[in-house]
């Protein structure tokens, strides 16, 4: 599944798990 991930000092990005 994709979830949206934000850490505190990038950009948003996708992350497969």
């Amino acid at each position: 599944m994709l979830v949206p991930l934000l850490p505190p000092s990038y950009d948003i990005y996708m992350v497969e798990i």
